[in-house]
């Protein structure tokens, strides 16, 4: 069942490989912010592991609005007893799992319901991306390159360039996206995995 869904790597990424200091990102980067607005909505469903749905309660205070999150865990219950939010999120469901194949039941189960194809999100963090590259679930790996380098403690693991191909659908050129970007350029670089 789990090679029947289509997993996207969703992450922005340091020229040096960070994706995070602190349990937050190190940037802002408004045009990236709608790009993964952008393509988590069109899976409704995210992926992640605890930290990363720490991260994001911590920065909006709600979970992301019109999403399904599956929260990857080695300890689902107690997350799910701390899964508390002040603000409050319109159409949106968080369930907390111990096993990649409670992932893709939870998936399979939101395509069902809702009349889509299985597709999912993988949002981070670092232990996430690594787990569904080593295992290659992964199927698609979006990726916003933020055109400098950063402190960090999370690094997003490498694509294996025989195992990926480059999409057309990529924009390599640097450049600043959204006058919000405050002189901050970034690439994308939108990744497919080689069939085996």
């Amino acid at each position: 069942m789990i090679e029947k869904i289509e997993y996207s790597l969703i992450a922005a990424i340091a020229r040096n490989g960070v994706i995070g200091k602190d349990n937050s990102l190190p940037w802002f980067l408004p045009s990236d912010l709608q790009r993964f607005a952008g393509l988590t909505g069109e899976t409704g469903v995210v992926v992640m592991g605890h930290n990363t749905w720490k991260s994001i309660l911590q920065r909006l205070q709600h979970p992301l609005r019109g999403r399904h999150h599956i929260v990857l865990t080695h300890d689902p219950e107690t997350a799910r007893v701390m899964a508390v939010w002040p603000k409050h999120a319109d159409d949106t469901t968080v369930v907390f799992v111990s096993t990649i194949e409670e992932v893709a039941a939870e998936v399979l189960e939101y395509a069902r319901t809702h009349g889509t194809e299985p597709r999912a999100s993988v949002i981070g963090g670092e232990k996430i991306y690594k787990l569904f590259l080593d295992l290659d679930l992964a199927t698609y790996a979006r990726l916003t390159i933020v055109g400098a380098d950063f402190e960090g403690d999370t690094y997003f693991p490498s694509l294996p360039k025989e195992k990926w191909e480059l999409l057309p659908t990529s924009s390599p050129e640097f450049e600043v996206r959204d006058v919000k970007d405050q002189e901050l350029s970034s690439a994308y670089a939108d990744y497919k995995r080689i069939a085996a």
